[in-house]
């Protein structure tokens, strides 16, 4: 009741007046109901189309506002979803994450460890590497075995094949 009193008030007090003025240039015996209501009829029709016309537009800006916050709310969730799809991918398969060996070096008689490198981000849950090295020649004859610890997760095994 109280949305229908606020869109018609002001129709109805501009088609009032609209009448008031119209009639009263009228000479007073030509004064009647009946050009009171042919003046008032159009008047409110008019002035009533162009109050809903009035909030019609404001009400679809509102409509439109809150689209928007919804359209940017469901952008920065679907983005945050491709960040969060993204990194666990990456966390499964290793990302851009790499490893890479060091040594043995020889310093003197003593042969220093394999070392296992981790640089990136994510772990590397399997690695392998066949290595070329004659270690024949150097006198290293047995498999080695080398477990690492990855930057995220438990520890991994890494199988170096080869005649370590």
């Amino acid at each position: 009741m109280k949305q229908l009193l606020k869109e018609f008030l002001l129709p109805l007090a501009v088609a009032l007046a609209w009448t008031t003025y119209s009639i009263y240039e009228l000479p007073r015996g030509e004064w009647s109901i009946r050009s009171f209501v042919n003046v008032f009829g159009p008047s409110f029709f008019f002035a009533n189309w162009v109050a809903a016309q009035w909030y019609r537009v404001r009400k679809q800006q509102k409509v439109e506002a809150g689209l928007t916050g919804i359209e940017a709310s469901v952008n920065r969730t679907l983005q945050a979803i491709e960040e969060k799809t993204a990194d666990l991918v990456d966390h499964i398969t290793g990302g851009e994450s790499v490893c890479y060996l060091i040594g043995p070096q020889p310093v003197g008689d003593i042969w220093t460890q394999l070392v296992l490198v981790h640089v990136g981000k994510h772990p590397l849950y399997e690695a392998s590497s066949q290595d070329e090295f004659d270690w024949h020649a150097q006198g290293i004859t047995k498999h080695m075995n080398l477990t690492t610890k990855p930057v995220f997760g438990t520890p991994k095994r890494f199988l170096f094949g080869g005649a370590l």
